[in-house]
């Protein structure tokens, strides 16, 4: 994801974040929101509005931001390039630390299976951009192939590729068989 940039960003300094809890709750402009569907690298983002708290957790030190995201985006169809509106309601809570050892930045491989939590992002300059931190949760949300509600397997036929590359004749869309000469070949033994 690219950076939204400075024009849709709010930023949190944490540098001094003891015990008290810092609430955020922030709605994009249009734009804002014209921003942050360039950064997300899709067709349009109708609304946005995060909301939720930065606090210090007691237990690691670490500062974690947790809240709650809603957006209406719109993705183009893989299919026929039409737009498709997804609306998006999460939840997230992320973790952050000074430390970069802590964050995996000097380690070359790291290896994570499903139960491991995941590492804390890098505090860069005492502060953390809470819209980028909702912007991230979005992405990992979005439908990665999205279809718009026209298409079914028998319909997506007509938009298929031919060997050639040119858009196949509907209903005369050739499937490619590496093994059908096999049996003749094995015949002839």
């Amino acid at each position: 994801m690219k950076e939204a940039g400075e024009e849709f960003a709010r930023w949190v300094n944490v540098e001094r974040l003891g015990r008290d809890v810092l609430r955020f709750d922030v709605e994009a402009s249009e734009d804002q929101r014209l921003a942050l569907a360039k950064s997300l690298n899709i067709l349009a983002v109708s609304s946005f509005r995060t909301a939720g708290e930065v606090r210090r957790s007691e237990t690691t030190g670490q500062v974690e931001v947790s809240g709650t995201v809603a957006a209406e985006v719109s993705q183009a169809c893989v299919v026929t390039l039409e737009p498709v509106v997804q609306k998006i309601e999460e939840a997230f809570n992320v973790c952050y630390t000074f430390d970069a050892a802590e964050a995996g930045v000097d380690e070359v491989e790291h290896s994570m299976s499903l139960e491991d939590s995941d590492l804390p992002e890098l505090i860069v300059d005492n502060k953390i951009d809470v819209v980028h931190t909702a912007a991230e949760q979005i992405a990992l949300v979005m439908d990665p192939y999205p279809r718009a509600e026209t298409i079914d397997a028998s319909s997506a036929a007509g938009y298929l590729h031919d060997a050639d590359g040119d858009m196949a004749e509907e209903g005369k869309v050739e499937t490619y068989k590496p093994f059908a000469d096999l049996k003749s070949l094995m015949d002839k033994k």
